[in-house]
């Protein structure tokens, strides 16, 4: 009988173990699954970041294009205003070379 008392104990100890151990596993696996998913963000975020990156990269590389552009259109412009005032001013002496003919 004392067989079977024991017998009876270490049943219900492997019962309890067995039990613990299935709430071990699943916890494992919760926490397994936890870090699965924090690997997969962090994989997502690492691309998104290499994407804005390069991104940037153009929108920079194309800034300067921009901005070397506004230079030379400043200095063309530049040119022209200074053609076009010298042209007023040989149509000015056309003018009075015209009227001082005229007027003669």
């Amino acid at each position: 009988m004392a067989t079977l008392a024991v017998s009876a104990n270490q049943s219900e100890a492997g019962a309890g173990n067995s039990s613990s151990a299935a709430k071990e596993t699943d916890n494992f696996a919760a926490l397994e699954d936890k870090v699965r998913r924090a690997v997969e963000m962090l994989k997502h975020e690492r691309e998104a970041r290499h994407a804005a990156e390069a991104a940037m990269a153009r929108l920079s590389e194309s800034s300067m294009g921009e901005r070397k552009r506004a230079a030379d259109l400043e200095r063309e412009l530049e040119v022209l205003r200074k053609d076009r005032g010298e042209v007023k001013v040989r149509v000015e002496r056309l003018l009075e070379q015209l009227e001082e003919l005229t007027g003669a």
